[in-house]
């Protein structure tokens, strides 16, 4: 319902188990008669850390004769690690699969920042054994879904205490300020697909349609919309443009995800800092502006999904400093300079 309300197409994460011939019987019945408009398949089986290869010799052909043209994912629910120590064969598949958090072993925003930099070195890595396959990242979270010591899926919450699997850090500032790290490191790495965090509620893009459960961890209400919205927003306000390469002088207080038409230039420029730092922009010619979110606008961001941010516009000129508010998130649009 999501999907078709958004125009989207889905992507779907299969999870099988021990009936592997009356579970895939079954799916491929309602895939032909409902016939959703669907861009990847991802195939895991619940008891094993990556696809095992009798699992998608059996399914993939079955799924191709049915649908050619999707694209079939195998690898693993869990992280990199996982994906590394049981590195999957070739078994028809289009590309390998895992997940990314940056939460395994500490969970302070320093920790978080830092470990921006190795979403890229997981791309990298994994290219070095994929072959000619894609690299499919899904999904990126903030916070641990699960213990791959323990387990390789995510079982539904029950309980009643706030659950260690959600972060409220995702509907802060810095939290979108994560997201555009995140994004960059994986769109210049190469990563074919990537999905994040969920559509509504504590993991989500939005609170949605009823106020958090857990209101003194999570101090959400109905209908709030997390700064991170405005992110995925601003970039799909921009798809016709490719990602290319930044540096930052000092990433571990702000980072730059930079997209180009060839003559246009759009960056988003993030600040992971409680402090205000002063930037400057090399990539664009002449004139550029700078549309920004940060604590002066917040309550307006997270109850306008048409924010304009035109109340806090800056006009800067190439290669000159300017200030980037604590945490903000800073909207850039220029010309590209050759």
């Amino acid at each position: 319902s999501e999907s078709f309300e958004l125009g989207t197409d889905l992507v779907l994460a299969l999870f099988f188990g021990d009936n592997m011939e009356e579970e895939t019987a079954g799916f491929i019945n309602w895939y032909a008669d409902s016939r959703p408009a669907v861009s990847a398949i991802l195939l895991f089986h619940r008891s094993y850390p990556v696809t095992p290869g009798q699992l998608t010799l059996y399914i993939i052909p079955k799924l191709r004769d049915i649908d050619p043209a999707v694209d079939i994912a195998t690898g693993t629910n869990a992280g990199f690690a996982e994906l590394n120590r049981n590195r999957p064969g070739d078994t028809g598949n289009d590309e390998i699969c895992y997940s990314i958090h940056p939460q395994e072993h500490a969970s302070d925003n320093r920790t978080l920042t830092e470990n921006l930099k190795a979403q890229e070195y997981s791309v990298t890595s994994a290219k070095a054994f994929a072959g000619k396959k894609g690299i499919f990242v899904s999904p990126v979270t903030i916070q641990r879904r699960f213990n791959a010591n323990n387990t390789f899926i995510e079982l539904p919450y029950s309980g009643k205490e706030f659950p260690s699997r959600a972060d409220s850090r995702l509907m802060s500032l810095f939290g979108a300020c994560w997201s555009v790290g995140s994004l960059k490191y994986l769109c210049e790495s190469g990563a074919d697909s990537v999905t994040y965090f969920e559509a509504a509620g504590e993991r989500g893009f939005i609170q949605g349609d009823d106020d958090s459960r857990w209101p003194d961890h999570f101090p959400a209400l109905r209908k709030m919309i997390f700064p991170v919205y405005h992110v995925f927003r601003f970039l799909l306000g921009n798809k016709n443009m490719d990602a290319v390469k930044s540096v930052s002088s000092d990433p571990l207080r702000a980072e730059c995800l930079a997209l180009t038409d060839g003559k246009q230039a759009r960056a988003i420029l993030v600040n992971f800092t409680s402090a205000k730092l002063d930037a400057e922009i090399e990539c664009c010619s002449g004139l550029f502006r700078i549309k920004s979110l940060s604590e002066r606008n917040f309550a307006e961001a997270v109850s306008n999904y048409q924010l304009t941010g035109i109340s806090h516009e800056e006009v800067v000129r190439s290669q000159s400093l300017f200030t980037i508010e604590p945490y903000s998130i800073n909207f850039i649009e220029g010309w590209i300079r050759h």
